[in-house]
Formats: C-alpha cells, sequence, structure tokens
C-alpha cells in the first residue's frame, strides 16, 4: 500500500511540473491526473483489504480464546466429576446416591427417602449418615460452589408448616444446607433453593416416577468471582 501511495505522489508531482514548465500537453496532463486517480483508489482498496484482514484475524483470535476457555472449563468439570465420583464411590454402587453431569454442573442426587419422612423436612437417621460422607467429599474440593436443590413430586401438600411444595422443598434444602455447615463445610461456598413439583425428573404419573422426583440436588459449580462479568 505504501508503493501505491508513493506511486500517486510521483505521478502527481510530474503531471504538476510538467504543466507548470509547459513542457506537456494537455492530453498527457490528463492521462497522469487519471493515473494519480488510480493510484488512489488502489490505495483506498488496498487499505480495506488490510482493514477485513485485520479485522478476520481478530475475530479468529476471539474464537481461538473462546475455545481455549471452553476445552479449561470441560476439563475442569471432568475433573470434578472424577474427584466426586472416586470420594463417593462405595455409596454410588450401593444405589445411595446418584452423581452424573446435569445442565452443565456436576450433581450429586440424593431420594428423599434416603433423606426424610413423607411430607417432612427433618433428615432421619440413616439420612445423617450419608450427608456426612457427602460433606467430607465437598471439604475436598477446592474453588468451588455447591448448590443444594429440593424437589418434589406434583402431589399437593397443605399442612401449617407447609401450605405447598414451595415451602417444603424450601425447607429440605435448607436442613441438608445447615446440616452441611454443622459439620464443617464453609458456608460461603453453599446455597439452597426450592423448586417444588417443577423439575420432574420422571413422570409424575407413577409412583415410581413420582418417587425419583423427590429429591435432593447438589450441583457443584464454579464460584461467582470466575463467572464472565456482564458488561
Amino acid at each position: 500500500m505504501l508503493s501505491v501511495l508513493r506511486n500517486t505522489t510521483a505521478v502527481l508531482g510530474l503531471a504538476a511540473l510538467a504543466a507548470g514548465c509547459g513542457g506537456v500537453s494537455q492530453e498527457k496532463y490528463n492521462a497522469a491526473v487519471t493515473d494519480a486517480d488510480k493510484y488512489k483508489q488502489d490505495a483506498a482498496a488496498q487499505g480495506q483489504r488490510v482493514t477485513d484482514c485485520e479485522a478476520k484475524l481478530g475475530a479468529t483470535s476471539t474464537k481461538v480464546t473462546g475455545l481455549e476457555q471452553s476445552n479449561a472449563t470441560l476439563e475442569q468439570k471432568n475433573d470434578d466429576y472424577k474427584q466426586m465420583s472416586a470420594a463417593l464411590a462405595a455409596d454410588t454402587a450401593a444405589g445411595q446416591l446418584e452423581i452424573a453431569n446435569l445442565a452443565g454442573l456436576v450433581t450429586i442426587r440424593l431420594p428423599e427417602k434416603l433423606l426424610f419422612a413423607p411430607g417432612s423436612a427433618a433428615i432421619i437417621k440413616g439420612g445423617k449418615a450419608e450427608l456426612k460422607k457427602v460433606a467430607a467429599a465437598m471439604k475436598g474440593v477446592s474453588n468451588r460452589v455447591f448448590y443444594v436443590a429440593g424437589n418434589t413430586d406434583n402431589k399437593p401438600i397443605k399442612t401449617k408448616q407447609f401450605p405447598s411444595n414451595w415451602e417444603l422443598s424450601t425447607a429440605r434444602a435448607l436442613s441438608v444446607l445447615h446440616f452441611f455447615i454443622a459439620e464443617g463445610v464453609d458456608p460461603k461456598t453453599l446455597g439452597a433453593a426450592g423448586y417444588a413439583q417443577f423439575h420432574p425428573i420422571a413422570s409424575n404419573d407413577t409412583a415410581e416416577g413420582r418417587a425419583k422426583n423427590r429429591r435432593i440436588d447438589i450441583g457443584m459449580a464454579p464460584p461467582p468471582s470466575d463467572l464472565p462479568t456482564i458488561k
């Protein structure tokens, strides 16, 4: 592009000098001006091509960075899954709980019958023994937060303590959260929510399906400080 600009300047300079000295015809002068215009257009076109190439290079670089970050995230999730699976392998094999990668989160899933009596948010003795093992596994994981989610089936509940499945599912999640805190899990790494009957994993048309839906899910995720900032 610099050579084109130099040529343009040279042509214009010669044309002006020749015209001033009276040694060049008007026709040749006009031809020189036309050539100069062509060089200017070529220079502009080349400049645009350079700009386009730079833009494409920038976009490609952004994509590469995004892929690298995605790959690192996938590798971390895989490591999280392996670590939690190893820590709770015996309980998983015994069918006490399930560990899966759900909605992008490594998730520990515990059925209601392991933790609670029907319609109650008080953790039963066997449930406490299982949650102790889960808490120990959680304390062995660094730079992660854990979201405890309570879920019910679609059968309505209406008691003084639990006017609806919202209250029941939330109370169960909080019971598990407080148990983890008592076991030494850092409160800053915990969160809780109740989803009532609105996140089923099986059909509520059968007793077996409803039993699967009554559960506690513990999702493991990066801390909020590691999440992308929305600008």
